[in-house]
């Protein structure tokens, strides 16, 4: 054999070594990444509807990747079971009242299944344990919804653009108040109007201010009142004698009446003669007789005089 028969199996030998030597790195690389060493166990959790979930897909808890989805099995009750691989590192951060629900990587990446929530003083998972089921909203009920919000987005723009046509056009209110010159020279005038009434209202505004400070002024009348006690005693004492003169009033008010009473009474001589009719006439007779009386008196005086035994008596009186 010569030397280059030797050197091939030499050559072929180092290559296969060096293959080796690769497929092992990369095993070894790929197994790090795949955590294939690490030591796992199992969870399970079981859904109506697996939603394109499959072995190999990962498994995440508060956002960090924990394992991977082991297999995915119909049950005869028509639930599916899925059993998830965890790291064991991991089980002290799971506990028994955590809840799994089916997400998306991304929005529109592969499904993956999500452990979230749970408490402390429930303990934490062991090997085999099924996990309850949180439903999330799948991406086909999120497209759903957005299908309906256009199409109720598509008919409020159709409302709107109806609803401007028609103010375009002078239709309606708003429409009369945009298109209508009359109506907006009303309403300028309106607004002029309320501008002259903030004004009237400033300068009332401001004369109130101005007679509220000569009221507060140290030479106004009210202040004077307030803080002058002698005006404030002279007030008082003048209140004081009007209401002295007033009682006295009342208590002559009160007298007259009685008085009054009296008069309409028969019992004394005032209110006889007031009041008895009998008594009225007498008086009247006597004032008639005591009239004829003196015209009697009268004519026989006449005739003394012009007697001759009283002549010359009545001749030098009137001398």
């Amino acid at each position: 054999m010569n030397a280059e028969n030797k050197k091939k199996p030499v050559i072929l030998g180092i290559f296969i070594i060096i293959a080796t030597a690769i497929i092992v790195a990369g095993v070894f690389s790929v197994g790090s990444q795949r955590k294939f060493f690490e030591k796992k166990f199992i969870l399970h959790f079981l859904v109506t509807d697996a939603e394109g979930l499959q072995p190999g897909h990962n498994v995440w808890l508060y956002g960090v990747k924990v394992g991977a989805i082991q297999k995915v099995t119909i049950l005869d009750n028509n639930m599916i079971l899925v059993s998830m691989n965890i790291e064991k590192k991991i089980q002290a951060h799971i506990f028994r009242n955590a809840k799994v629900k089916i997400s998306t990587d991304g929005f529109i990446g592969n499904k993956i299944a999500v452990i979230s929530g749970g408490s402390f003083s429930k303990g934490v998972v062991a090997n085999g344990d099924t996990l309850r089921t949180e439903k999330a909203v799948a991406l086909s009920e999120l497209l759903t919804i957005l299908q309906n919000n256009n199409k109720n987005v598509l008919e409020i723009t159709e409302n709107f653009k109806s609803i401007s046509q028609k103010m375009n056009d002078g239709k309606g209110t708003l429409g009369g108040l945009i298109n209508d010159k009359s109506l907006l020279n009303d309403v300028q005038k309106t607004i002029l109007h309320f501008n002259k009434t903030a004004i009237q209202t400033e300068l009332a505004a401001k004369n109130i201010s101005a007679f509220t400070y000569r009221l507060n002024h140290d030479k106004g009348f009210i202040n004077k009142i307030i803080s002058d006690t002698s005006i404030y005693t002279s007030l008082a004492a003048s209140a004081e004698g009007l209401k002295t003169s007033i009682n006295s009033f009342g208590m002559f008010m009160t007298e007259l009446q009685h008085v009054g009473e009296k008069l309409n009474q028969k019992e004394n001589a005032i209110g006889m003669l007031m009041n008895d009719s009998t008594v009225a006439n007498d008086i009247h007779e006597i004032i008639l007789n005591l009239r004829s009386s003196s015209k009697k008196l009268d004519e026989d005086l006449e005739a003394l005089q012009h007697n001759f035994l009283f002549r010359n008596f009545f001749r030098k009186k009137n001398k």
